[in-house]
């Protein structure tokens, strides 16, 4: 769970596709296990042992997990409008935030691009929407950690935007 580019990232993000648009098409028992897939996926690294997985019962480790993933997303998504409006708060170049949970984003006018560039460059995954949106979509299963480093990243990127010789650089 994390904002940093792997090929691991990019193989649920392809099964995530497949998986919205399996229940697009077809809301039936294949999405459902198109959707523990991408679930399995998301699970390998944080499941220690694949023989507690199945002692529990796979499906009530699923359900289990499920659960906690639903209780911590409002946390999370307040944490990340807290730093969001931070940003806002603290930097020029930065005129508001939008959006609400873990799907927000920052406006910055006529620089959005070189923000998003720059923040891959710094190993931190954004994308531009609307024209000057830099948007955040952090994966469900981030901690409150990666989190606060995935905001870093962002500050200090948009301080380097700001301070002068920069300016004179570009």
């Amino acid at each position: 769970g994390h904002m940093f580019v792997t090929a691991r990232d990019q193989r649920v993000a392809a099964l995530r596709r497949h998986f919205e648009r399996a229940t697009e098409a077809t809301p039936d028992a294949r999405a459902i296990r198109a959707a523990r897939e991408v679930m399995m996926l998301e699970l390998d690294l944080r499941a220690a042992n694949a023989a507690d997985v199945i002692t529990h019962g796979l499906h009530d480790f699923l359900d289990e997990y499920e659960a906690r993933l639903a209780a911590a997303i409002p946390a999370l998504g307040t944490q990340l409008a807290a730093g969001l409006d931070a940003l806002v708060a603290a930097s020029p170049l930065v005129s508001e935030r939008r959006g609400r949970g873990l799907m927000q984003g920052l406006v910055v006018p006529g620089r959005a691009g070189e923000l998003a560039d720059r923040c891959f460059d710094a190993g931190l995954l954004v994308c531009t929407a609307a024209g000057d949106v830099v948007r955040l979509v952090p994966p469900f299963v981030i901690t409150p950690e990666e989190l606060d480093a995935a905001l870093g990243i962002l500050q200090s990127t948009l301080s380097a935007m700001e301070s002068p010789s920069e300016e004179t650089a570009s």
